[in-house]
């Protein structure tokens, strides 16, 4: 969108770095009752493309997973998140 390359750094790199990290992590104000907005997305997890499969007629099973995902209204943060099979239900 912007024809701009970003690179973002890879997984070894992370872990490598994670010790002298300095995350600041959010705090609720924890003051009575939040609006939540509740919703979910299908993930497909690691897996072979759409085209290689039907290219190589595989019959292997696609794995997907379901993430939910519970936010405050108003300040935008995650209160509340779960993975599951992609076969649950949002009820």
């Amino acid at each position: 969108m912007m024809n701009t390359s970003l690179q973002s750094p890879g997984c070894s790199c992370l872990c490598k770095c994670r010790k002298i990290l300095d995350v600041q992590y959010r705090k609720n104000a924890g003051k009575g009752f939040i609006d939540t907005v509740v919703d979910s997305t299908d993930l497909k997890v690691h897996g072979n493309g759409e085209w290689h499969a039907r290219k190589h007629r595989a019959t292997k099973r696609r794995a997907r997973r379901k993430l939910h995902l519970a936010i405050d209204a108003t300040s935008h943060n995650i209160v509340g998140a779960k993975l599951s099979m992609v076969n649950v239900s949002d009820d």
